[in-house]
């Protein structure tokens, strides 16, 4: 069967949740069916092209298009040399270093900068537009490959949701929901220090959008029955199908005692996991500070903006921002993971990297929503700053109970997530294809 799978960014490397939740999955398709994958990149990017031809020698049998995304050059009344010419360029250096130290001034003096109340209006994604809205050349883009004689076509992530106008009518339409945007918004708006009625009827238009933009598919994928219930209400139960992300099962960690060592995965591109780590610090981290007088690390994985790895640790020392990690189950083992994430849905892939590394969680409801893990049998679970600092500490002081939910949360993981059966049921879906 020839498929068509359009996501929003290039998939590799395998550096964040999304990417190998689509990596992995494809990667047990392709094996069954002739795929062809629109992505969008700078195709003049030597990381792009790095990144593909390493793509490539692992999938030589998938056909890969790059769209471009839009050109964002300036366009000026003047000609390059007045910018490349050394007295402009010594303007610019002094004006880069005036920004820089502006720019460390505000660290200095506005603790309340990284609030995560503040944050949360500013990051809202109610306002956040698609970024190929004015990018009518994407669109043709993806017609021009799309009436090349697909069995069907796949779009996935919520940026790809409009192609559904463009992609052709008799061709078996697939979306697969990684997360719920209106949830997501819904989350969001919750946390606004001065939310209003405006805000309630933003949130309601994303749902009206977001559904009947679903509708357009004749097949939704969710990532969790969680996110199914929650679409049955608008769309009818038959359509949707759960089918969870693969999770490739390495060499499983023994497990080692976690003292004072705390760890979050992810990045602060991602906002939701901004929002986690800004609530841990402003409300968390103080009261654990009092808890474990004795001291403790958290480690903080991923890309995370100077601006703010500076603010925080200023404020926070215990903070230890790693960058990213090649080998995270060696890094996660041997400390307790932390999930305070408060906002969105889906299926999160930090759990079950913390899961085979033999690292204890202490999460949220949010966090650990859609999976299969209890409180206090594979986990502990606290959504109040207290509770969650009272759950850290007693995790960080009980190496009995670290153990006993690593070792249990490692069983029920691998019963539920076992990558053939992922695969398969992936599978099932296209063979159904043909009987409509």
């Amino acid at each position: 069967m020839k498929i068509l799978v359009i996501i929003p960014s290039f998939p590799y490397p395998l550096d964040s949740g999304g990417n190998q939740a689509f990596f992995n999955m494809l990667d047990g398709m392709r094996k069954e069916h002739q795929i062809t994958l629109i992505t969008r990149g700078w195709p003049e990017s030597a990381a792009l092209q790095r990144d593909l031809h390493a793509l490539n020698s692992i999938w030589p049998d998938v056909d890969i298009h790059i769209a471009p995304y839009p050109d964002t050059k300036i366009v000026t009344p003047y000609p390059d040399f007045y910018f490349t010419a050394l007295p402009f360029r010594f303007i610019r250096y002094i004006a880069t270093s005036f920004r820089r130290k502006y720019n460390r001034y505000l660290l200095n003096h506005s603790s309340d900068d990284l609030s995560p109340e503040k944050i949360a209006r500013r990051k809202t994604s109610l306002r956040a537009k698609n970024y190929f809205d004015e990018d009518i050349r994407f669109y043709e883009f993806v017609k021009e490959v799309a009436c090349q004689g697909f069995d069907a076509i796949q779009c996935e992530f919520y940026d790809m949701l409009p192609l559904a106008y463009c992609l052709p009518k008799d061709t078996y339409k697939i979306f697969v929901c990684h997360e719920i945007r209106f949830v997501r918004c819904q989350n969001e708006i919750e946390l606004f220090p001065d939310r209003n009625f405006e805000d309630e009827i933003e949130v309601q238009r994303e749902k009206d959008l977001e559904i009947s933009l679903m509708q357009h598919f004749d097949r939704i994928i969710t990532l969790t029955q969680t996110d199914k219930n929650i679409l049955s209400e608008r769309i009818p139960a038959d359509k949707i199908t759960v089918s969870p992300a693969v999770v490739q099962w390495g060499e499983v960690l023994t497990f080692k005692s976690c003292r004072r060592d705390f760890v979050f995965v992810g990045s602060c591109s991602h906002y939701p996991n901004l929002d986690a780590m800004l609530w841990f610090c402003r409300n968390i981290l103080p009261l654990l500070r009092k808890k474990m007088p004795v001291g403790f690390h958290v480690h903080v994985t991923g890309r995370w903006d100077d601006s703010i790895k500076e603010q925080l640790f200023h404020e926070h020392p215990e903070l230890q921002f790693t960058g990213f990690i090649p080998s995270l189950p060696d890094f996660l083992n041997g400390k307790i993971t932390i999930i305070p994430i408060r906002i969105g849905s889906g299926m999160r892939m930090k759990v079950t990297e913390s899961i085979q590394a033999m690292s204890p969680i202490v999460s949220t409801s949010k966090g650990m929503e859609g999976q299969q893990f209890l409180h206090n049998q594979e986990c502990m679970i606290a959504d109040s700053a207290e509770d969650f600092a009272a759950a850290a500490c007693k995790m960080a002081s009980d190496e009995n109970l670290q153990q006993k939910l690593a070792e249990k949360a490692l069983l029920t993981a691998q019963s539920t997530y076992r990558p053939k059966d992922m695969v398969e049921k992936r599978l099932s879906i296209y063979r159904n294809i043909n009987r409509h």
